[in-house]
């Protein structure tokens, strides 16, 4: 299947259902992380225990650093994006402070920020099946509320915007590449 009819199977099955977390990950998530972004299923570890929290997904690197850590939520109105952002595009940076606005996002982006740091990890993302909001933790640039964030607001993206979705998203670039360095 191309990523379109990926998405556009995605779209018509779960659209219109409230997903608990384990589905939306199941159903949405890792079919765009394998079957769209390419992602490999050895450097991917799911339910990563540290200390006290677990990291719903930890991308690694060769060097077994982790890369990317995900933390995903229930689909739906989990969370949502403030009413400041441009609704017109499917993706578009923010900073990130823009996007602690609401109580349920400014959670889940803390959440994860909490669990990168405990592993060592800069880059984190946290998406509610639809929503995926990529961002920076730890950067030269300043302080990470102030850092933008790559906010895709709907799965179509990785579909109309599969070219950037790879570029910026595939297991390659990241790993290889340093696109989240380079483009968040």
């Amino acid at each position: 299947m191309t990523p379109s009819e990926i998405i556009l199977s995605l779209k018509s099955k779960y659209s219109k259902q409230k997903l608990s977390e384990a589905d939306t990950r199941f159903k949405i998530i890792d079919t765009i992380l394998l079957e769209i972004l390419k992602w490999k299923k050895e450097p991917l570890m799911l339910e990563v225990i540290h200390k006290t929290v677990r990291a719903d997904y930890v991308l690694y690197g060769k060097n077994s650093k982790p890369l990317l850590i995900i933390e995903s939520k229930k689909s739906g109105s989990y969370f949502n994006l403030p009413s400041n952002i441009n609704s017109t595009l499917n993706y578009q940076k923010v900073t990130v402070e823009k996007l602690l606005a609401d109580r349920n996002l400014k959670s889940a982006i803390e959440q994860v920020k909490e669990y990168c740091e405990d592993l060592g990890c800069n880059f984190a993302c946290v998406c509610n099946g639809d929503v995926w909001v990529f961002f920076c933790i730890n950067s030269s640039h300043g302080p990470w509320k102030k850092l933008p964030a790559f906010v895709i607001r709907d799965i179509s993206f990785f579909s109309e915007n599969y070219a950037i979705a790879s570029q910026i998203f595939s297991y390659d670039a990241i790993a290889n590449n340093s696109s989240l360095k380079n483009n968040i």
